[in-house]
């Protein structure tokens, strides 16, 4: 059976939780005054900024923050970076190393004498815009038009300064001459040589002046074949006539296939540079004394000028 309301136990219990009720009520009471009190202090005076203000200034891109990048700049040392290669630029730079074509240079290649030396080695070309003949070695330029680069036998390969690309002229192949079949018959001008001993022969002085002459050299060039005598120690020992066309000078001077040409007038002929000497001595020497090996035997061939 419930107690009334108003019953004595019923008070008792609501006294002993009114302390309790009195501290949380005084409590809530002063949080709430201190908070009406403060509340305007705390609110903001100003509106906010519409963006926010950074906190740092942006960076300018000044050459200052790329030196270290151009200290260490990859095309040139002096810093400065080159220009663009040109179309030509590029087309010059694809055609230098590529392989030698056929040159329009105003060259015609007369002879050459091949050593197991490149450097050694020469040949004769006929420079047409200057009219001469001349002799020229590996690594000479070519009355600025053409630098040699290599002499092979009947060809040489040069690089053309005009454009820089390597380029080639030779001497075009007979095939007469390869077979053996030419049959040219001496001319009048022949008749100035007369044989008067086995190897002695007596030469007029106009013969010799004729085919000495820058216009007569090339012709002669191309009736003789010769190539260096090497020795066992891969020096040069003289010169070989490895081809003779029929009819020519060389016939009627002596020579055969076969023949070394070991010296000159006393001086032995182990180079290019010597072999050129013997050949303008023939433009002024009256006597001319050849060493020749023929069949394993040395004999001396002697000429005289008159």
């Amino acid at each position: 059976m419930k107690k009334p309301l108003g019953s004595a136990d019923t008070l008792s219990q609501i006294g002993k939780s009114f302390p309790y009720l009195i501290v949380f009520l005084l409590s809530y009471s002063t949080a709430d005054l201190s908070i009406q009190k403060y509340r305007p202090s705390m609110l903001p005076s100003e509106a906010p900024p519409s963006r926010p203000a950074k906190s740092q200034k942006q960076k300018s891109n000044s050459k200052d923050s790329y030196e270290s990048i151009l200290s260490k700049n990859m095309f040139n040392l002096d810093g400065k970076i080159p220009p663009a290669l040109s179309d030509d630029d590029n087309q010059k730079e694809q055609t230098v190393e590529g392989p030698a074509v056929a040159s329009n240079l105003p060259l015609k290649l007369m002879g050459t004498i091949v050593h197991v030396d490149q450097t050694k080695s020469v040949a004769t070309v006929d420079v047409k815009s200057k009219g001469q003949t001349l002799p020229y070695k590996v690594g000479q330029d070519i009355e600025n038009i053409a630098k040699m680069i290599k002499i092979e036998r009947r060809k040489i390969v040069f690089r053309n300064l005009n454009n820089n690309r390597k380029e080639f002229i030779e001497i075009p192949r007979d095939f007469k001459m390869n077979f053996g079949v030419s049959a040219i018959k001496p001319t009048n001008a022949l008749d100035g040589i007369n044989k008067v001993g086995k190897y002695d022969r007596s030469i007029k002085k106009s013969i010799v002046d004729k085919f000495t002459s820058p216009d007569a050299l090339p012709k002669l060039l191309k009736q003789a074949r010769m190539k260096p005598n090497l020795g066992s120690d891969g020096s040069v020992q003289g010169f070989k006539f490895d081809w003779i066309q029929p009819g020519s000078p060389f016939e009627d001077l002596g020579f055969k296939v076969g023949d070394i040409i070991r010296g000159v007038n006393g001086e032995e002929i182990n180079s290019p540079r010597k072999a050129m000497e013997a050949y303008n001595t023939l433009k002024s020497n009256p006597n001319i004394s050849l060493k020749v090996m023929r069949d394993g035997r040395e004999e001396d061939f002697n000429y005289s000028v008159r």
